[in-house]
């Protein structure tokens, strides 16, 4: 079976539909200067995902828009394709990444620290 990943229309959870189905509660990050960085979750297929609610579209008010950024970060074997959503009005506001069958688990961060090679 596939897997969907994609944020919820009331911007508090990250659903999973398919192989592993669960409902996730969002939980920001911020880093040291108060940047909100969001989310990783990690899947079995070492794919990695960063999960922002609020999406820079260049709005005339400045401010982000109500939709789920989903940011691959790393991709892995089982990872299908990713639909950017840039409509406020979606259903659901958010971009949906997809997997193909075999996800077997996802890990959760809302907290990491960045460690850089020499």
């Amino acid at each position: 079976m596939t897997t969907t990943v994609y944020g919820t229309s009331d911007g508090d959870a990250i659903n999973l539909d398919g192989d592993v189905d669960t409902s996730i509660d969002y939980e920001s990050n911020q880093d040291d200067d108060g940047n909100d960085e969001g989310m990783l979750l990690m899947f079995s297929d070492s794919t990695v995902l960063q999960v922002d609610w609020g999406k820079d579209l260049d709005q005339e008010d400045g401010d982000a828009a109500d939709i789920w950024t989903l940011t691959v970060k790393n991709v892995g074997f089982l990872f299908d394709r990713i639909e950017p959503c840039t409509d406020t009005e979606a259903n659901p506001p958010s971009d949906i990444v997809h997997f193909k069958d075999g996800i077997r688990w996802v890990y959760v961060a809302t907290g990491w620290v960045r460690v850089l090679a020499d």
